[in-house]
Parts: C-alpha cells; structure tokens; sequence
C-alpha cells in the first residue's frame, strides 16, 4: 500500500553490454615514431563527423600523428579525451569506442546507450561514466575496456550541459524534462527543488555549480548536495548563453550572443561588475567556451572568429579567423595548448602561448576536402581491423583481429609546400593577423604598471598565493611589492621582478592589499593596489543541518542532524526551537555534536511550522543555521502502489485514514488512460477505481507515476500510482544479419529485438519455408540469435524475423537477406 512519502530509490542490477558487429579501421600515419609519441604529452584526438576521422595533432610539433576510421553517421561523432587516447561516442548508434593513443588500437564499439539518444562520457576522480539520457540511466565503465563495472537508474534526462562528474567522482545531473538535481556517492539522493528543467551544471574549481538562466543566478553544491546562496548572473531569461565554470577561480564565464558580451559571475560572492565585449551587438552566435590558465577562448560561429580574453585585465587581447562564417568550431585546452577543430570542414590546428602572446599555426588539413581521404595514411602493406564476428550471447566472443602497429614515417622537408600540411591544399588558407609586437623601452619615460595580477584568484589562508603584473618600460627597473593586511599591518615585502610567491598568514584576518611600486631610470611608477579575500579553510561553518522528515505526525519525535566543520572542543552549541513563531521547548539538550530529538507537539485540527536553529560558536568564530519542518494530524489514504493494465482495464482500492466523514479525492491521468475524475471515499471500507487503457502508452512496462489520487485536504495529499501497461516488442534498427560458420557447416542467424519483458519475448526467424526460434542471454538481452544448417537454407536469399511477447502483441516483421553470402 502507499502513503504520501518519498518512495525508495530501486537501485539498478549490473548489466553487461555488447556491441553490435562495426567493422573499424585503423590509418596510423606520417609524423612522430610510434614510440617516440607514445612517450610525449601535449597531443589531442579531432573528430571529422562526416568523414567518420578522428585524427591526433601533436601539439608541441603543430603536425597531425594518425588517422582512426570509426563507423558512425554524420553528426552523431564526439570526442572526449583521455590523456593520450580519447573515447569516441556515436549519439545515432548509442556506442562509444576507445583509441589508444599509444598503439593507436581501436577497440570495437560497446553499445552503452540508446541509439539516437544524448550520449554523454564524463570523468573525474578516476571514473568513467556515460550517461543516457534516452533510457535515464548511467553506467560506469572500465576507462581501457569500456566493460560495464555497473549501472544506476538516474529518473533524469539531462541534457547537454547539464551532467558534470567531479573532482572526487561524484556524478551529477540535472532532469531537462522535469527539474530536480540527482547525484551519487555512495547512494542515490534527488533534490526535487534544487533546480529547474533550464539549470545548467557547471564545473569550478572542480565542484558542481548550478546556473539557471531563467533566474539570473549562480548557485554551489556541496559535496553532500547542499545548494548554497545564489549570487547575480547578469543574463536574461531570453538569451543564448554559452556557460563555463573557471579551473583556477570562484568564477563563472557566460558568453551572451544577443550583447557580444562574456560576463563574469561571481561563485559564492555577489559581484556581476566585470564584462567583456567580443562582439557588436545583434552579430555573433558563440559556441562553446574553452579556458587555458588566465585565458579564455570565445568561439563566434557567425563570423568563424574566436577572440582570446586576458581574465587578469578582462580585455580581449587578440583574435583569430579559425574556420569559414557558419561552421562549427570545437576547442579543446589540454597539455597548455590549445587545440581547434573545424567540425563542419577539413580544417585543424594548435594555439600555442609564446611568452605573453597566443599564436595559431599553419593549418592542418585533415583529409582532403575532394576524396576524403586521410591526411595521414598507413604504409600499403598493414592490413586492415578484421571484422569480429558477431556471437550470441553465453557464447565465448571471438579476439577480433587487429591490425599490427607501424611506425610513421616523416614526410620530406619542402620549402615550398602550401600552409595547410599533411595533403596539398586545394583551398587558400584562411588569413591570419600577425601578432602584435610590444613598443621598445624607452629609458627616459617611467614605467607604466598595468593591473595587479593573483593566483589562484580565491587563495586560502596558510597556502601559497603568487602575484604578478605587466609593466612596460620597465627594463633596469627595480621593484618593490607590499603585502598587508586590509586593516594596516605589513605582512610580507619582496623585490622579485615581474612577480613573487608567498604563504598567507592565518592569524591576521582574511582581507589583504598587495602594492607594486617600480623604479627605473625615467622616474617611478605605482600600480592600483590589488584589494583581495582569502577563503578560510580552518572557518567554522554548519555546513548541513537537516531533520529525519519534512512533516511529523503529532507524539512523533523529529531527529535533527548537524554537520559542522571547525568547532573545537570549547565550543558552544546554541539551539533555538520555535512553533508557529513563538517558543517551543524541546524538553532536550543534545552536547556538542550530537543530535537533537524532540517530541513534536500539534494541537488538534491543527497545523504547525516548527523551526530548528543552532549557532556554534568558537572564540571569535560564529555560525547559525536553521532547518524548517512542519507537525500536523493527517487525513490521509491508503492506495496500492501500481495498478496492471496489460489487458487495458483494470482497477485497485482506495482507503481513507483518520478522516471526519467521506474523503474527497480526485484523480489525474495521461492522455491514455480514462477512469473516473473523483472519488468520495467513506470510513466504513475501500473503494473501488476502475482504469482503461484508452491510448497508447509511452512504455513497455512501468510508467511511474502515471496516476495522481489527490486528497483534497489541507494540506493538499498527493498519490502517484504506477501504471503497468503492454507495448508490442519492437526491433532494434532493425537489425538482422547472418554469419557464416563454413567450418561447421551451418549459418547463425542475429536479429535485436527491445521489449519491456525480454526473458519471455518469443523471437522466430523464417527461411526457406522452416521457422526456428532464436535464443537469447543475460550479457545482451537485446541480441538473440541460432544456428541452421547450411544444406537446410536451399536457394533462399532472404529471411523474415518476428518478436511476440508474453501478452501477445507481436512487432513488425524484419526482413534479412544474405548480402555477406553466408550460404
């Protein structure tokens, strides 16, 4: 029977997945030795979507390393990367496939999500995890292999930008269709409320942080998912935004389209004050961000330029035209370079910071716009990735065969060869501006100090913190930097020329000013000083203050659960209980650290808010926190969890508790379902609501919550009610194929099939005037498959395959034919 609470978390089964036979391709080229590469860093993996390429660049060298062939479809091909390797997802196919990026190996591709649905492969703290936000669920997997080390349903469709795993390998997301945040540790916890279907996450610093548009704010998550106060972000409902959580800072970039603007919001602070133009008003349409140390990348579609952001000064010091107006443009920061990928075009390179100043290389061409073919190319003799050889489930797979690794060769030196490099270009190369040249010194002018700079922009107290600046003119110049405390005292000085390192005290407070003064042989100059605050790690903070339940009934005894960071053994707990505003006597007093237990006292008819409020305090350091709850007698019903209509109708009771007279409810259903919209439930026994299955139900099983009793009480009651409905099976991109077995004279016949219940699912294939039935197995219960005997099959060329399920509902039938001559 349910009542009105939350219900428990049905935490999924591991499930084992394999991929359907792809063939895959190995072009292992010209550049660095294999083993020579294999050793060096700063190198990234570029997809070509229509082309079905991924191709390394090696940075450092500014030269492309290989070409990988991988089955997909235009469009449906990402890359995530993996130090040296990558993982590439096919969104149409619902597969993702590892690259090493020391063999070049590729393995075959595992059919982790739902093919045409968003497909998301996400680390951190060590985990891989692929999110599918078409079946709702995610799956952690081995980061070389790509097996299934286990599953969880999320009840989450997120969508882009709106799953993150963190720094401790905690994942995150946000629902796209319903709002909520759901994240896991160590168990599944779902906050209903904490965003909305619009909330964007965001990584800073390595945290989550939610960023809802439509409200114009910022929020954090704590480690534990407590959503801290929201600060400014300075958008509009209506805007187009690009969104990019910081690496070294409390500090969120929105790039906004409609204003050619990238503000800066504050995380954990409210400050909107910084902005940066990139582009006229009404003219750009900005693609997703990238951040290499101080710099971000600003990628403009519209114009196919990207701008380069100094975030210490917060202007734009240089742009570059990377591709044609309208294409696509991917950026990728790894190794302190940075990588850029004509998505829509043959085009790539590597941003490189030369000192102060960022340049682009030559532009590598990819393959050649004309044929398509491959920069890089394998040497004629290395054969190609044998095709594995599809197997029915419970059987032993068969190693695929691969191809063996080459070395590249180097191609030779020319001094006349065109810009774009690897193939010779047949396009002109898109020009690009020259970089810029700092003015000489002048030894009679005085230095010029432009802004103060500090690292990371948030430093803590008793950890090391670095300062610097750009000063011109200043060649034979002495400095003089000062570090004090907001308040007046000197903490620390230095003479270190262009900057200097130090460790902030923690006894003096967390508000500091550093100066710079700098004297050369044309007079002295002195910089803005630099006003900063320092986060306190060894702060006392409540940092969770939570009650065992959102509402009690009257005589129960609500439990409070303080968390609390710094307090030291002297420290003083403070608690303050308050019903409908005025005081209420817990008739207890937990010690420090330890839970509050109180008897919830309501009187009759009745309802109560009570609040709970604890300040600790320690010497001079304070915190207060408060935890809302509420008591009160309850007319409440009881109603069956589910209700089967796998025939189309069906029905269940509905009881009424602790009511004066008939209770009233009414019920709400979706567009397939009809049943009666009120219900008046009397004391003396159960009633009776009879559904009927009116249209065609959205899934093949269960449809959670499908229908809502609510009571009409004060408070409002509600009652979801599972729906368990049938759904015929239907074929997966209807899939069949045969695989010859000559050696044993017979041919496997392979279709994939989906239904809610595949352990009954009958799946039958016809050939040649004969019907067997196809076996399936727990490691691919989608893939089933038998073997005939080859002298069985006659001069058949074709086959049909049909599923039936335990109701009787059949799919479509699937029609093979022999295009691999099996037979």
């Amino acid at each position: 029977m349910r009542r009105p609470a939350v219900r428990d978390w049905r935490r999924a089964g591991v499930v084992v997945l394999v991929a359907a036979p792809l063939v895959a391709a190995v072009v292992a080229g010209q550049g660095n030795p294999l083993e020579s590469f294999a050793q060096d860093g700063g190198g990234a993996w570029v997809v070509s979507p229509s082309q079905g390429l991924v191709t390394l660049i090696d940075g450092p060298s500014e030269e492309l390393v290989a070409s990988v062939r991988v089955p997909g479809s235009e469009n449906g091909l990402t890359v995530t990367q993996a130090e040296s390797s990558a993982y590439v997802a096919d969104q149409t196919a619902g597969t993702v496939t590892h690259v090493d990026g020391a063999t070049y190996d590729v393995s075959a591709p595992v059919l982790l999500g739902s093919p045409g649905a968003a497909l998301h492969v996400l680390q951190g703290g060590g985990e891989v995890v692929v999110v599918d936000s078409g079946r709702r669920t995610a799956v952690r997997v081995d980061a070389r292999t790509l097996a299934v080390l286990d599953q969880v349903s999320l009840a989450a469709a997120p969508g882009p930008g709106q799953s993150v795993v963190d720094a401790d390998g905690r994942l995150w997301v946000v629902d796209a269709e319903r709002g909520g945040l759901t994240w896991f540790d160590t168990a599944k916890h779902v906050d209903a409320d904490a965003a909305d279907a619009g909330t964007r996450l965001v990584l800073v610093r390595d945290r989550p942080v939610l960023v809802d548009i439509a409200a114009a704010q910022v929020r954090p998550v704590g480690p534990t998912g407590r959503v801290g106060a929201a600060t400014c972000l300075d958008v509009r409902p209506d805007d187009e935004v690009q969104v990019l959580g910081s690496r070294n800072g409390d500090d969120v970039f929105a790039a906004v389209s409609a204003t050619g603007t990238v503000v800066v919001a504050g995380v954990g602070r409210d400050d909107c004050r910084r902005v940066i133009g990139v582009a006229d008003p009404g003219t750009a349409t900005f693609g997703p961000l990238a951040q290499s140390g101080r710099f971000v990348f600003v990628p403009d579609v519209a114009s196919g330029r990207t701008s380069v952001i100094d975030t210490a000064r917060d202007v734009v010091v240089t742009t570059f035209d990377l591709t044609d107006p309208g294409h696509r443009v991917e950026l990728i920061a790894k190794d302190g370079l940075v990588f850029y990928n004509d998505l829509d075009g043959a085009e790539a390179g590597v941003l490189t910071l030369d000192g102060t100043t960022w340049r682009v290389s030559e532009s590598l061409q990819k393959y050649d716009p004309d044929t398509g073919a491959p920069a890089v190319l394998a040497p004629q003799d290395a054969p190609a990735a044998a095709q594995p050889a599809p197997q029915v489930p419970g059987d032993e797979p068969a190693a695929p065969a691969q191809a063996p690794p080459t070395t590249p060769t180097t191609p030779p030196a020319d001094a006349a060869a065109p810009p774009a490099r690897g193939i010779p270009a047949s396009t002109t190369p898109v020009d690009r501006p020259p970089p810029t040249t700092p003015p000489p010194s002048d030894p009679d002018e005085p230095p010029v100090v432009g802004n103060l700079v500090i690292e990371p922009a948030v430093p803590a107290l008793g950890s090391s913190v670095t300062f610097a600046a750009a000063v011109d003119n200043a060649a034979g110049a002495t400095w003089e930097w000062t570090l004090s405390v907001a308040s007046g005292p000197q903490v620390t000085t230095s003479t270190q020329a262009s900057g200097f390192t130090t460790t902030l005290p923690t006894d003096v407070g967390t508000d500091f000013l550093v100066e710079l003064t700098v004297s050369g042989p044309g007079g002295t100059s002195t910089g803005a000083p630099l006003a900063f605050s320092a986060s306190d790690p060894f702060a006392l903070a409540i940092t969770s203050l939570t009650s065992d339940a959102a509402e009690y009934q009257p005589l129960t005894t609500a439990v409070i659960t303080p968390v609390v960071q710094g307090a030291g053994p002297g420290a003083t707990w403070t608690w303050d209980v308050t019903r409908d505003g005025a005081p209420f006597d817990p008739q207890s007093t937990p010690g420090p650290g330890e839970q509050l237990q109180m008897s919830v006292d309501v009187d009759a008819d009745l309802v109560s808010q009570f609040r709970v409020t604890l300040t600790v305090t320690d010497g001079m350091r304070s915190d207060t926190a408060s935890v809302d709850f509420a008591g009160k007698y309850v007319c409440y019903l009881a109603v069956e969890e589910s209700v089967d209509l796998r025939s189309g109708s069906g029905g269940l009771n509905v009881s009424a508790f602790d009511c004066v007279g008939d209770a009233h409810a009414t019920i709400s259903y979706p567009g397939w379902i009809t049943g009666p919209a009120t219900l008046d439930i009397g004391p003396s026994g159960p009633t009776w609501a009879d559904f009927v299955v009116s249209g065609m139900p959205p899934v093949d099983g269960t449809s959670a919550d499908a229908i809502v009793v609510t009571l009409e009480s004060t408070p409002v009651l509600t009652y979801p009610i599972d729906v368990i409905a049938n759904l015929p099976p239907v074929s997966v991109n209807g899939y069949t194929v045969c695989v010859p077995d000559t050696a044993n004279g017979r041919v496997q016949f392979l279709a994939s099939f989906d239904d809610g219940d595949l352990d009954t699912l009958d799946v039958v294939v016809t050939v040649n005037g004969q019907s067997l039935t196809l076996q399936n197995g727990s490691s691919a219960p989608t893939l089933f498959g038998e073997y005939l005997p080859i002298a069985s099959l006659g001069a058949a060329t074709t086959w049909t395959v049909q599923a039936t399920d335990s109701s009787g509902a059949s799919s479509a039938v699937v029609n093979g034919s022999d295009q691999w001559n099996c037979w």
